[in-house]
């Protein structure tokens, strides 16, 4: 419930399509706008392998992951009370206020997202790892048909910065109702972490040639995970490049985030039960296809119908990664040393995504095509759905 509520909230800021046009209306370059999908998981990624040789030590670490719940909410406030007072006098300022706005919650996410992992591996068996992470998925998913409607009055009613204000507050108390619910969790002591090998950060950071060579599909996630991003080449620019084309008002912004959610919470659906019955791998694959194919329909397509179906493709693909690839990253680490190895993968991120913005906003440069974009993610989906097939795992748990 705490998970849902948390997804849900989100979606009233969607990272892919609300996000960048809010940064858009406010005069945000390009760049700027590249980096909105992606600044909530940037900053995820820098902190956690700072922590993670601490993490591995701890025999309880719900009360890491409490406190930094709290800071990692706390962001969307200021940004929601910094469009409402000031965005007409400092417009400046709030652009900055509003772009580390994710990047800080995210931050605070990343500093115990190690033993956050730790405590769902502590408290969810394997074989129902992937239904847990659909249901969740799914609550999140029907909030955010919802937060589609939300949407739609708020920016039809309330337009400019005070709209996005709105969706800042709405979004912060839905954050705030899953913490409440995030402090009923209770966990389980397990005393052997005291006498885990005490490791120092370079020691960790010294010790990822050594893991690499000696897991083949540590490396194959790690190139799968790389490649997976390049679908926030194209993701960026789509709701923009559907207003653009289209010539709806802002206000369609709320039916494709609904789309987006029906594909999101169909595709939970689907994940869960395949997951469950046959390995994260499977889902994983079948979410590379939509996602490919989220690709190939927003650049050819023109119409209203059109976007709304891409958008469906999208939240379908992304729900079943989001239970597949979460999944497979606990399945592919030894529990000894899982902190480290979720650090190690959080932490490519950071270069990935970047790097990833970096080619969106320089291929936007230099052609206003959106299907120059469309392609250069279309071709990178490609290659990380051949990395996902490589990935060998043992059968599952009981």
């Amino acid at each position: 419930m705490e998970g849902g509520l948390y997804i849900g909230g989100l979606t009233l800021l969607a990272a892919e399509s609300v996000a960048p046009a809010m940064i858009a209306l406010l005069g945000g370059p390009n760049f700027i706008i590249a980096l909105m999908p992606m600044l909530t998981m940037i900053g995820m990624s820098w902190p956690s392998f700072i922590t993670a040789h601490h993490i591995e030590r701890l025999p309880r670490v719900l009360p890491l992951v409490r406190m930094t719940g709290i800071l990692q909410r706390l962001p969307y406030l200021a940004g929601g009370l910094a469009l409402l007072f000031a965005a007409d006098r400092y417009s400046a300022f709030v652009l900055v206020v509003v772009v580390l706005t994710p990047f800080l919650s995210g931050t605070f996410c990343g500093i115990s997202f190690p033993a956050w992992i730790e405590l769902v591996s502590k408290t969810v068996a394997q074989r129902r790892r992937s239904s847990l992470w659909a249901f969740r998925n799914i609550i999140g998913g029907l909030l955010g048909l919802a937060a589609g409607v939300v949407i739609q009055y708020v920016l039809t009613h309330f337009p400019g910065a005070t709209g996005f204000g709105i969706l800042h507050l709405c979004l912060f108390g839905l954050l705030m109702l899953s913490y409440v619910l995030f402090l009923r969790i209770r966990e389980p002591f397990h005393a052997h972490r005291l006498r885990a090998t005490r490791r120092t950060f370079s020691e960790n950071l010294r010790n990822l040639p050594e893991l690499l060579r000696g897991d083949a599909n540590l490396r194959n996630y790690t190139f799968m995970r790389i490649c997976a991003t390049g679908i926030f080449v194209m993701v960026p620019f789509m709701a923009i490049h559907a207003l653009e084309v289209t010539g709806e008002p802002k206000a369609f912004l709320g039916k494709l985030v609904m789309a987006q959610m029906v594909g999101f919470i169909g595709g939970n659906v689907v994940a869960g039960y395949l997951g469950d019955r046959y390995g994260a791998r499977l889902p994983t694959l079948i979410a590379r296809v939509f996602i490919m194919a989220t690709c190939l329909l927003s650049a050819m397509t023109a119409t209203s119908v059109g976007f709304l179906t891409a958008f469906l493709c999208f939240g379908a693909g992304t729900g079943m990664m989001a239970v597949g690839a979460t999944s497979l990253s606990i399945d592919i680490c030894p529990p000894e040393r899982r902190p480290t190895y979720v650090a190690f993968l959080t932490s490519l991120m950071m270069p990935s995504m970047l790097l990833m913005a970096g080619v969106s906003a320089g291929l936007r440069s230099l052609s206003s095509s959106f299907g120059l974009l469309a392609g250069a993610a279309f071709v990178l989906v490609s290659a990380a759905t051949v990395f996902t097939y490589r990935i060998r795992l043992n059968a599952m748990e009981p």
